[in-house]
């Protein structure tokens, strides 16, 4: 496991740990964009990892139910009050099948920096289970933090996403963004690498600078 966190902590003392305020940053909106773009259906979204929910929430008048799977107690009990809209479920997302009850199937799974938390185990049995649980046109997109160091590098989550998405036993897409942080002259812009993965289309990538 690359980076460790008490979760529960991190939003009992914090108010709003990782900066995402109403998720309508550059970054953000760049998500947004790239999740309607490419997904078909619009009926079932699940975010692995939502957090408060603020980005989840951006979907509302989009899809038709929204889910969010949280690992942290203390995060779920203020995205209520805040998204009471949402379907928030207590679960960790490096042992998804634990989670529900019966077989669910989604037509978008959202896994936005989530992965650096797990051993290659985790993150190969967790994208497993995404590719097991997404509906027959369904869309995987896959968001990471990629400076390197103790999280993972562009090369490695490339590397990572392009062996799982050969191993797919029908053709789902998997959309793979990943950000470094880059600095020119006291200034600090997100560079993101976009990759659309699948057996139906072409590979495409594309780089996009944005500012924070």
């Amino acid at each position: 496991m690359r980076v460790k966190r008490n979760f529960d902590l991190v939003y009992q003392t914090q108010n709003d740990p990782w900066n995402i305020g109403n998720a309508d940053s550059d970054r953000y909106n760049l998500y947004y964009q790239l999740v309607l773009q490419y997904s078909k259906s619009k009926r079932r979204l699940l975010d692995i990892g939502c957090g408060f929910g603020a980005f989840l929430a951006r979907f509302k008048d989009d899809y038709g139910q929204l889910i969010g799977i949280e690992i942290s107690r203390e995060a779920i009990l203020k995205g209520k009050k805040r998204f009471p809209f949402i379907t928030f479920i207590e679960g960790s997302a490096e042992h998804l099948e634990q989670v529900f009850e019966k077989p669910e199937k989604f037509d978008t799974i959202l896994y936005s920096d989530v992965i650096s938390y797990f051993n290659e185990k985790g993150k190969t049995r967790s994208l497993e289970w995404i590719t097991d649980h997404l509906d027959v046109e369904g869309v995987a997109f896959i968001a990471a933090w990629c400076p390197g160091g103790d999280y993972l590098t562009h090369a490695e989550l490339n590397a990572w996403s392009s062996g799982i998405s050969k191993s797919f036993a029908r053709p789902d897409w998997i959309v793979d963004i990943q950000f470094s942080l880059v600095k020119r002259r006291g200034s600090s812009s997100l560079s993101p690498s976009i990759t659309r993965r699948g057996n139906r289309s072409p590979t495409t990538r594309k780089s996009i600078g944005k500012r924070m």
